[in-house]
């Protein structure tokens, strides 16, 4: 297939399924009843309990804490996500399943993602990625004027290709993050309102909310050098992203089940989402090379190729 929009097409694609893996690597949120129920340790609901007694002023952001390590251990978890914006009408969703920090991937269906060759019959977009490399499922008519079913787009290398290598690495380091970060921040937000209990899908849990900084955000999030944090807290402040308004909901084993988030900045970004089957399996594998386009060997658009 050499039409010469398609590795543009595959690109914008894989930018709106990027935006949201990158939620989801800073939104950590997610589900009870699932493949991990509990942790040991430090991580455990006893443990978050014998704090809370001990020190009641500290409650929340012991038990937030908590949460956040049980969600970093759990590394998987099925997700039902949504991003608006403000006075748009069209949103993106993902269902299906995700991974973050060593198991870092995605593997579902995206809507609202404006990419014909990709839209199946129900229009919806199935893809699955594995760090910055996504395969995308090509629409029926695609398939058979191609004779392939997929489609690799390695998003390093197409930053690389434009000289923006730098870019690159910076999303890596997002998409390496641990998706427990927004939870950690927001335990060290200081002002943590304790909104109490409330019924969600059937299931009792405990609500917790509070601004987190941008720099708090960056400061929670694990593996980066100093440099790397003050690169990336330049780079949210020059994007005008100056807070994240941060709502979780906790279930008795200490996972989050719910998350709801703005961020703020110079445009207001929101994203909600449910998590359940904390630790499921994740499927990254990519499909056969036989039965897949490359498209960053696809001519670019205006090329003339």
């Amino acid at each position: 297939m050499r039409s010469p929009d398609l590795r543009t097409t595959a690109a914008a694609a894989a930018t709106a399924a990027l935006a949201v893996a990158l939620t989801a690597c800073g939104a950590s949120g997610s589900g009870g009843h699932g493949a991990i129920r509990g942790a040991g340790g430090s991580g455990s609901p006893s443990a978050a309990r014998a704090a809370k007694a001990a020190h009641p002023a500290a409650a929340s952001a012991v038990v937030l804490r908590t949460v956040a390590a049980n969600t970093r251990k759990a590394a998987t978890a099925h997700v039902r996500m949504t991003m608006s914006s403000p006075g748009q009408a069209a949103s993106v969703g993902f269902a299906g399943t995700m991974g973050w920090g060593a198991r870092s991937g995605t593997d579902g269906a995206y809507t609202g993602i404006p990419a014909a060759p990709f839209q199946q019959p129900d229009g919806k977009v199935y893809a699955r990625s594995s760090g910055l490399v996504f395969y995308y499922k090509l629409s029926p008519a695609a398939a058979a004027k191609s004779g392939k079913h997929w489609m690799k787009l390695d998003m390093a290398a197409l930053a690389a290709r434009s000289g923006a290598s730098g870019l690159s690495s910076g999303l890596q380091n997002q998409v390496a993050q641990d998706p427990s970060a927004d939870v950690a921040a927001l335990a060290t937000a200081g002002v943590i309102k304790d909104r109490g209990t409330t019924t969600l899908d059937g299931r009792t849990v405990h609500e917790y909310s509070g601004d987190v900084p941008a720099s708090r955000l960056v400061a929670a999030r694990p593996g980066l050098t100093p440099a790397q944090r003050r690169a990336e807290l330049k780079a949210l402040t020059g994007a005008g992203l100056t807070s994240t308004s941060v709502d979780v909901w906790v279930n008795a084993d200490h996972y989050p089940v719910k998350l709801d988030q703005t961020v703020h900045g110079s445009t207001a970004l929101r994203i909600v989402a449910t998590f359940d089957h904390y630790g499921t399996a994740l499927d990254t594998t990519p499909p056969p090379a036989s039965d897949t386009i490359d498209a960053n060997q696809q001519p670019a658009a205006g090329s003339g190729a």
